[in-house]
């Protein structure tokens, strides 16, 4: 990928590094269960919601100087519950982290 940026002729699919690692059963190397279809729904949904929460934690973290804590996840989740009906679009992500309690009071 950093290849076909710079503009860098990149390797033959074949030999790629990293290639042909992973299982024979479909599952992903470490664990995390099976490998989702590109087109699964469900999926691009999940991968949205997690990028939106770890855009918040990068918001909280730069915004307040700190990491969100164990304690402050019902925070972070009311930020993403409010996010989720504009899309989670950054902009949005942004003025939730700024308007929240986590801002406002650390």
């Amino acid at each position: 990928m950093v290849d076909r940026l710079l503009g860098r002729p990149s390797e033959a699919k074949g030999d790629a590094k990293g290639a042909g690692k992973g299982r024979a059963d479909g599952k992903a190397k470490g664990g995390g269960g099976p490998r989702a279809e590109p087109d699964d729904p469900k999926a691009a949904v999940w991968k949205r919601v997690q990028l939106a929460r770890n855009l918040a934690r990068q918001f909280i973290v730069y915004a307040t100087g700190a990491p969100a804590r164990f304690g402050d996840r019902a925070a972070v989740e009311k930020i993403l519950q409010r996010a989720s009906a504009k899309g989670y679009g950054v902009r949005t992500l942004l003025h939730e982290v700024v308007e929240s309690e986590l801002f406002l009071n650390k």
